[in-house]
């Protein structure tokens, strides 16, 4: 069947570059500075706590596929990014002894 909100896969690589940078950029701050074992915590679980589940739900159970699973690659990625945020924000990594 058709997905209504299929916008070809060139869109949703496009959006993929476009907000993974986000997340990224603040983990490779954080793994630059020390703080190794909370970013690696905080991926490993959003990727097996939401991403994975979400994406099978999604693409899966509600058969929405390829588009389904980029939505909950973008809202793993969004989140992701929040959470790295935050931890950059609390100054949390400066307390690290290296």
């Amino acid at each position: 069947g058709e997905v209504c909100c299929d916008v070809g896969h060139g869109a949703k690589t496009e959006i993929k570059a476009r907000v993974q940078p986000a997340g990224e950029g603040r983990g490779a701050v954080l793994r630059g500075a020390g703080d190794t074992r909370w970013p690696f915590a905080v991926e490993t679980a959003l990727g097996w706590g939401l991403l994975v589940p979400l994406a099978y739900f999604v693409g899966v159970f509600l058969e929405r596929g390829l588009t389904g699973a980029w939505l909950a690659a973008l809202l793993h990625i969004l989140i992701l990014a929040a959470m790295l945020f935050l931890r950059f924000r609390s100054n949390a990594w400066q307390k690290i002894r290296i």
